[in-house]
């Protein structure tokens, strides 16, 4: 007996064949096989339909295609969808966490935060707060007065900023207007319009945006206008909407009176584990991303 929830779901996925089902067995296999997929694979049109309506070049389409087919054929030839065995593996000296069995009286919040904060004789400090040279790594789009609010807000003696604009099209009056900005301001630096990404909210695009910024400020890029590291004890990470709630000596005082090797991070510690059933994968491409 089933429950009334697997009923529910079963109904949901049913794929009624009755109107074929007589003829099958007059048909060649191969016939009756394209026959029986034409009809089992509607909901498979019916979501590439949906996900086409936003991806218009025939390469995106493609790319999607080609994704959206490995999971097919794994469930096709009965065997794992691409990476659902794979697990990567935590390197780091920290104690496991069990999140579905915390002892009494422990919550999640005692595991996710996790404070580095030894004696200052056992690690490296910066002695003066006011010594803190800080650089932070923009990521912008649209109009460029929120970055520029941004930058005169957090700016500081010793402070760098280094500013990455979209790459899209859109965004071209923007990246001009902050080049201008940063003219005469030596502290302000701008990511080359050659390496410049075209970013998509939660795309690989964002992490290789922000590779450009980190290339730029060690010195990487071939096309930047420096050729050595700048000189900072931290990066900070922020996009153009973000505005400081505090004040900037409180800013200072808080990161120095942590250890310089010291990183700071808002992650989930607990692991995901998707469903290895469900087709889990992002395509980006034709500046959005598909699933």
């Amino acid at each position: 007996l089933k429950s009334r929830h697997q009923k529910e779901i079963l109904d949901k996925l049913f794929i009624d064949l009755s109107h074929i089902q007589p003829n099958l067995g007059e048909l060649e296999p191969e016939d009756a096989a394209n026959l029986i997929t034409s009809e089992i694979t509607l909901d498979i049109q019916t979501r590439l339909t949906k996900i086409f309506t936003h991806a218009k070049s025939s390469e995106c389409r493609a790319k999607i295609s080609e994704h959206f087919g490995y999971f097919l054929a794994s469930i096709g030839k009965e065997r794992p969808s691409p990476f659902s065995n794979f697990t990567l593996q935590n390197e780091c000296q920290q104690p496991y966490y069990n999140f579905d069995n915390r002892e009494e009286g422990v919550t999640i919040q005692d595991y996710m935060n996790v404070t580095y904060q030894p004696p200052r004789d056992e690690a490296d400090y910066l002695d003066n707060a006011a010594d803190l040279k800080l650089l932070f790594g923009i990521l912008t789009h649209g109009p460029s007065d929120a970055t520029i609010r941004l930058v005169e807000s957090l700016y500081e003696d010793g402070h760098l900023f280094v500013i990455h604009v979209d790459g899209k099209e859109i965004n071209d009056d923007s990246y001009q207007h902050l080049l201008q900005y940063a003219q005469n301001k030596e502290y302000v630096h701008i990511v080359p319009n050659i390496n410049r990404v075209r970013v998509n909210w939660g795309g690989y695009s964002m992490v290789n945006a922000t590779m450009q910024i980190l290339k730029y400020s060690f010195g990487l890029l071939e096309d930047s206008n420096i050729s050595e590291p700048l000189h900072f004890h931290k990066f900070v990470h922020l996009a153009s909407t973000s505005y400081p709630i505090v004040s900037n000596n409180e800013i200072r005082h808080r990161i120095a009176s942590y250890p310089l090797d010291a990183n700071f991070f808002n992650i989930v510690l607990r692991p995901t584990n998707p469903n290895p059933r469900a087709w889990h994968y992002f395509v980006e491409c034709d500046d959005a991303l598909h699933r």
